[in-house]
């Protein structure tokens, strides 16, 4: 994707799509971040406010281009390539979306804000939304991926503070000491460096044998990923945020899963 030059005469302006009606972009002293992502807000998910399953999130948020097809950027070698998450917000002025666009407070200090919109919600809505480790009383909860999976943890710890007896283990699972290291001041109650590590072996030591009752992998990796499906005990539910390359599959032993009740399921940005 072309990158913009200071020679390069651009058109830039915040947009407003139909969704938009009920959004006002242009008060004084208001302040928006922009968020992950667009969606149709017109699918039967999105009627039904469950946009993180909009029908058209690929085209609205990969298609690189409007709904109706135009562009947010030109340049004078023409259009470019635009709306990722409805915002391109590596662009300097950003297009955002008016759905990508999130009113916060003006005391907010924009170098925290500026990483919920796509980070912090993954990681904690995996765990507030998806794995609701209150709801399903979950031991043992292990985190593949010290990145995103740091604001997992931070959910998680969260829970386990005001929830006595839930959450009574936060496993971490990396490959790098200083993110584990990061991790385990964030909340993790055990890490575990599978470079190094038995990763099965720490597991069931952590665990006292009884598996994990619920985990999340944020690494998109697909040795992971199995991993931690293979992990999952009886009632068990494995969930993905890590993003691999499409057309790549996940290795499932069904009769496992059938046999011990367990759920594999996909969480897109955190279901929020």
């Amino acid at each position: 994707m072309p990158l913009p030059t200071r020679k390069a005469k651009t058109m830039l302006a915040i947009e407003a799509i139909q969704s938009a009606k009920k959004t006002s972009l242009r008060k004084a002293a208001t302040l928006y971040e922009p968020d992950y992502y667009d969606f149709c807000d017109s699918c039967h998910s999105c009627k039904t406010r469950r946009t993180w399953h909009c029908t058209n999130t690929h085209a609205r948020n990969f298609g690189g281009q409007r709904p109706d097809g135009s562009q947010t950027v030109h340049f004078e070698s023409g259009p470019l390539h635009s709306c990722f998450f409805g915002q391109s917000s590596f662009c300097n002025p950003a297009v955002v979306q008016a759905a990508s666009c999130v009113k916060i407070r003006a005391d907010l200090p924009l170098s925290v804000v500026c990483a919920v919109g796509c980070g912090f919600q993954t990681g904690a809505g995996s765990v507030f939304n998806v794995i609701k480790p209150v709801q399903r009383e979950v031991r043992y909860l292990a985190v593949f991926g010290a990145g995103v999976g740091l604001a997992a943890i931070m959910a998680a710890r969260l829970l386990r503070n005001e929830n006595p007896g839930v959450l009574e283990v936060i496993i971490v699972v990396d490959v790098q000491e200083a993110r584990l290291g990061l991790a385990k001041q964030l909340g993790a109650t055990h890490i575990i460096n599978s470079r190094t590590d038995d990763l099965r072996k720490r597991v069931a030591e952590i665990t006292n044998g009884a598996s994990l009752d619920a985990a999340v992998d944020c690494t998109g990796v697909i040795a992971v990923v199995n991993d931690m499906i293979s992990l999952i005990g009886p009632g068990g539910l494995a969930v993905t945020v890590g993003g691999p390359t499409p057309g790549l599959t996940a290795s499932v032993d069904v009769f496992d899963m059938l046999i011990g009740a367990k759920t594999y399921r996909g969480c897109h940005q955190g279901n929020a």
